[in-house]
């Protein structure tokens, strides 16, 4: 704010949503930022009374469960299957074993029954119930898996937390200095004290526990971390997306897998990691494959159009509520910029005849927010599609086999570079130019139309390449064109732990 609103001319009140947003800000004492909290109260009253209406359901359920049924209801049955000390490892994969059909998360599963890393060795954890999918496969295979929310007792983290208030808090030093930061803050440390205990409750059960293995570095608990390194349990994580530490708050985790010298950049955005392993992007394996499944007809039709056409695969995202969208900000997810995309696209293929575009979005229903003179339009034109088939054509295959990628920022784009593709990003909402990112320094961005048809005619049909400098900036960041298997890397320093 201090870049776009000098602080002699402007004095800016500061609406904030999040109580973590307005204690960072009332901590950082700017002088031309007013912060106005009613919509953080209005926000944590909501947030509370959400809580309370579903503890009473909650409690309500239980005795109607227990009225109906002879046995005393026990949600916990489970844990007469499962000798928690049996396990050494704990993964945690977000929320299901696969992203869509694009690829599968169950790279640390061993078949050999002999490994450390024997599936039925693993025990699998979400934070909420999985999806259908990843429930069979978790069957079939007898992973030992479970919803961790189902399990935690919250009446002990409870009770820890009231003896903790009782014996540490003064309620006469709280109403002297009351004050709604003052009590922002006090419901920060109690969410805190609540969660952590909730967590160390759970890790108690788990006598052997050597490693948890997060799949998904910046959505997992912080809190859980902590409370994993109290109890000398190693936590183990991977770069997911190279750019999230532009958006989120710093990581920490005693092994982190990152590409290249992103170790560098991380270390000044104040990551506290003990260990950094360069495992390359991860999943541009899938692109460097060479499998191609060619009876998928959407695959072996593009490998028809590829004998006479250049492939322009082109990347987009989904449609955001306009909500959402004017809360975050426009990142290419509102229904304009996906509709402005097409366009652009549509208008390439017609200049570009001797090229073949194909439009690709992150879910089947972003198609029906395009009108119906667009959708015509291109189902009439010889050099432009809509791929839709999501359970039958995987994106990685489609990226194999094009010339060129075009695409919003996404992180495919990056798996695409670092294995050896040409890549344009398009970034007509200057999004991706905006934040502090490495790509940034690079020629590899374009904010028009006309710069658009430009890199796309340099790279694709003159030959073009990056310059010297860019591609160097590649090898040392985006591990460019070398063949590094992530997963394998991931699986043996888990192995080393265990």
């Amino acid at each position: 704010m201090n870049y776009f609103f000098d602080k002699n001319k402007f004095i800016i009140t500061y609406f904030s949503r999040s109580l973590i947003s307005s204690l960072l800000l009332k901590e950082n004492e700017l002088e031309n930022i007013k912060i106005n909290n009613f919509h953080c109260l209005i926000f944590l009253i909501l947030k509370n009374l959400r809580r309370l209406i579903k503890f009473v359901f909650t409690v309500l359920s239980n005795i109607f469960k227990r009225k109906i049924s002879s046995k005393k209801y026990n949600k916990n049955t489970f844990n007469k299957t499962y000798n928690f000390s049996d396990y050494k490892i704990a993964f945690f994969p977000h929320k299901g074993l696969r992203y869509s059909n694009a690829y599968k998360n169950t790279h640390i599963y061993d078949s050999n029954i002999d490994s450390k890393l024997y599936k039925e060795k693993i025990f699998t954890f979400f934070f909420e119930s999985t999806d259908e999918v990843s429930s069979r496969f978790l069957k079939i295979h007898n992973i030992p898996n479970h919803n961790l929310n189902l399990i935690i007792s919250k009446k002990k983290a409870i009770k820890k937390t009231l003896k903790f208030i009782i014996k540490n808090i003064s309620f006469s030093l709280v109403l002297k200095n009351f004050s709604l930061s003052n009590f922002f803050l006090l419901n920060f440390y109690l969410n805190f004290l609540f969660t952590f205990f909730k967590y160390e409750n759970f890790l108690e059960n788990f006598k052997n526990l050597k490693v948890i293995y997060a799949s998904y570095d910046v959505l997992f608990p912080k809190t859980l971390i902590f409370a994993s390194e109290l109890k000398g349990i190693i936590s183990v994580s991977h770069q997911e997306r190279s750019y999230h530490y532009s958006y989120f708050s710093p990581l920490f985790y005693n092994k982190y897998f990152v590409s290249g010298l992103f170790k560098n950049v991380l270390k000044k955005y104040d990551y506290l990691i003990d260990d950094y392993i360069d495992f390359g992007m991860i999943r541009s394996n899938k692109i460097f494959s060479d499998k191609q499944n060619i009876i998928k007809n959407d695959i072996s039709d593009l490998i028809n159009k590829k004998k006479s056409k250049k492939i322009v695969l082109c990347i987009g995202l989904m449609v955001v509520d306009d909500h959402d969208v004017g809360i975050y900000g426009e990142d290419g997810v509102s229904k304009k910029s996906n509709i402005d995309y097409v366009d652009t696209i549509l208008k390439l293929s017609k200049e570009y005849l001797s090229c073949h575009f194909v439009l690709r979005f992150k879910d089947k229903y972003t198609i029906s927010y395009l009108s119906n003179k667009i959708i015509s339009e291109i189902n009439d034109s010889p050099n432009i599609e809509i791929n839709n088939n999501f359970k039958n054509t995987n994106i990685y295959e489609m990226v194999k086999i094009s010339d060129l990628i075009i695409g919003k920022q996404t992180s495919i784009m990056e798996e695409a570079l670092s294995a050896g593709k040409k890549i344009i990003f398009y970034d007509n909402e200057n999004h991706f130019n905006s934040i502090d990112y490495v790509l940034n320094t690079t020629d590899i961005s374009v904010r028009n139309y006309n710069e658009l048809s430009k890199k796309l005619k340099f790279l694709l049909l003159e030959n073009g390449d990056y310059s010297r400098d860019d591609i160097k900036l590649f090898e040392d960041y985006f591990s460019l064109n070398k063949k590094i298997d992530s997963y394998k890397i991931i699986k043996n320093s888990i192995l080393e732990i265990l």
